[in-house]
């Protein structure tokens, strides 16, 4: 396992539009600010959501959100809603094509 800080820059120039970006932190860690960092100076918005029970409505709402304006959308917390990560998966791929 490799525990170097992660290098947020780095990850975004080789990810794209399409394709989502995963953390997995450790116990305590948190990246939110270092991601609106790197968001402002991109001059993106990032639309945040910690998931939990029935957050699903207003997660979709911001997925869709991003998908239409291209902003970041940050869910946190995914291990509360990880049935709603498939539905994430389906709306990133039909996205895609």
């Amino acid at each position: 396992m490799d525990s170097r800080p992660l290098d947020l820059k780095a990850v975004c120039e080789e990810a794209t539009a399409r394709v989502p970006t995963i953390a997995l932190l450790s116990m305590g860690a948190d990246p939110t600010g270092p991601i609106v960092d790197l968001a402002k100076k991109r001059k993106t918005a990032v639309l945040s959501i910690s998931m939990g029970q029935g957050q699903e409505p207003a997660a979709r709402k911001l997925l869709n959100q991003g998908v239409t304006t291209g902003d970041w959308v940050l869910l946190q917390n995914c291990h509360l809603g990880l049935g709603f990560l498939i539905e994430v998966r389906s709306t990133v791929h039909a996205t895609s094509l």
